[in-house]
């Protein structure tokens, strides 16, 4: 097996550019796969092969390459000034315009399938209720287009199936990755929308395309970002010359990823709170980041934790919000048939549940999702109720959040500024879901939340997910704010 990261250390030895032979490589990291001796869709500037990750994620470029030679160069590439406004592709389809090299390339536009489907039997891109679906079948020009499904593998888009109910895993995986390779054997490049779908998707794509040797190009982010690229994209791929003009649009993807790490350093040097914490030296009014054990982002230190929610709450209401989190008094759990539980309380008690409830098949989730503080639930469903199963999971909920969650906060005063989406939570949600280094390991609880949204995007949160990021004058009033909030923990210790 290589090892990849021994690559990443000759690189930092390294002046601007460099030759090397397969052979040298190898002798670097270690056997590589065969097809990287008869592809050169391997070595492209692309990261779905994990050396090409490596290369570029550290800033370098292959070029030169040459499979009878067994040779490549490598060089740093250039830093170019990130532009916050966007651009739309206009693009003039003459024969002139063609390169003739590419313009023979089959290509194939790849999406994941969406949890949500009508009831009938449809058309592939139509049977899902996902957004993203049509938007990719509107904008695949006269490309082939698929749906990987979790059930199906590869599916045509105009193919007609039965509505389904299953959730792809790292098992399903490797069932659909021998059923996936002949179709994608027929193409020079597979361009895959990825924003909105699960990361094992995307690696099940990367390990077949890796395997044939086939081009793949991802691209996306959050739940439609990018989408206005693909069109541009495709024509790209069969050598297609484009024309750029300014206009309004959503901003680049490596602007919300710079965002989301200055975040996370931003909130470095305030304190970690675990429980058992003394809720009385909580503010009154603020903003909440939780982290969880086992969780870490994908920025520079690699070893740190990432934000898994941020929440906030009405006025006044900090410390009472932490309590239903947390569960501070053991009387909350002597609720009967006629009462509210407490996840009905919290919704990232609830959403904790769900997924325990949903890992184990259990039917009870259903009744779970019942509010049963309003009147009408409890008169007309409480006799659906297990209790005692109800307490065992509530037990469990608390001892997750007792022993895997801590927090940190800002003092943020006046609701307006801190709820809805003219609120800062927005913003901080936005820019951690768009985030694509900051990813859910493989054990995270969250993978097996029904809420489709808890598992696309890595945090226990399904609002605000596709809300812009914060803005530089944001940042501004968060440097504000951490000194504000500094300055009151100061207090509290004297």
């Amino acid at each position: 097996m290589p090892n990849y990261s021994k690559f990443e250390e000759f690189l930092k030895t390294q002046n601007d550019s460099i030759n090397l032979k397969f052979s040298e490589i190898e002798n670097i990291i270690g056997k590589i796969t065969p097809s990287a001796y008869e592809h050169k869709a391997w070595w492209s500037n692309s990261p779905s092969h994990p050396l090409m990750k490596v290369v570029l994620k550290n800033g370098w470029r292959s070029s030169n390459i040459n499979l009878e030679e067994k040779t490549i160069s490598f060089y740093k590439g250039t830093s170019k000034k990130i532009e916050t406004k966007k651009i739309e592709v206009v693009v003039t389809p003459k024969e002139n315009n063609i390169n003739k090299s590419n313009s023979n390339n089959k290509i194939c536009v790849i999406t994941a399938c969406g949890n949500k489907k009508e009831s009938i039997a449809l058309p592939a891109w139509k049977i899902y209720k996902s957004s993203r679906i049509k938007a990719v079948h509107k904008r695949k020009n006269d490309e082939d287009m698929y749906i990987l499904s979790a059930e199906h593998g590869l599916l045509p888009s105009e193919k007609i199936i039965e509505p389904y109910n299953r959730l792809i895993d790292e098992k399903r995986v490797q069932e659909l990755i021998p059923k996936i390779e002949p179709i994608i054997k027929k193409y020079d490049k597979v361009i895959y929308f990825k924003a909105g779908a699960r990361k094992l998707y995307e690696d099940c794509l990367n390990t077949v395309c890796e395997k044939t040797g086939v081009e793949i190009e991802s691209f996306g982010f959050g739940f439609m970002g990018g989408i206005n690229e693909l069109e541009n994209r495709i024509i790209e791929a069969k050598g297609g010359k484009i024309r750029k003009k300014i206009v309004k649009e959503k901003r680049e993807e490596i602007i919300r990823m710079n965002n989301c790490e200055w975040l996370h350093n931003l909130l470095e040097d305030l304190p970690l709170l675990r429980y058992p914490f003394d809720i009385e030296k909580l503010p009154d009014n603020g903003v909440y980041f939780f982290y969880e054990k086992g969780e870490l982002h994908g920025h520079n230190s690699k070893d740190k934790p990432r934000i898994v929610r941020v929440g906030t709450h009405r006025e006044g209401n900090f410390k009472s919000r932490m309590k239903d989190h947390f569960i501070f008094n053991d009387s909350k759990m002597n609720f009967n048939q006629n009462q509210s539980p407490p996840h009905d309380r919290s919704i990232f008690r609830t959403n904790l549940g769900r997924a325990i409830l949903n890992k184990s098949n259990s039917k009870y989730l259903k009744i779970w999702n019942t509010d049963f503080t309003t009147k009408k639930n409890r008169e007309e469903l409480s006799h659906l109720r297990n209790i005692k199963f109800e307490k065992e999971i509530e037990t469990k909920v608390t001892k997750l959040l007792h022993e895997n969650f801590s927090f940190k906060f800002l003092i943020v005063e006046g609701e307006e500024g801190r709820i809805g989406s003219k609120g800062i939570e927005s913003k901080l949600i936005g820019t951690l879901s768009h985030c694509e280094k900051c990813t859910s390991s493989k054990r995270w609880l969250g993978n097996h939340s029904p809420v489709s949204k808890i598992q696309n995007s890595g945090l226990w949160l399904y609002q605000h997910l596709a809300d812009e990021p914060i803005s530089e004058s944001d940042k501004k009033e968060l440097l504000e704010l951490v000194k504000i909030t500094k300055n009151w923990i100061n207090l509290q210790l004297k």
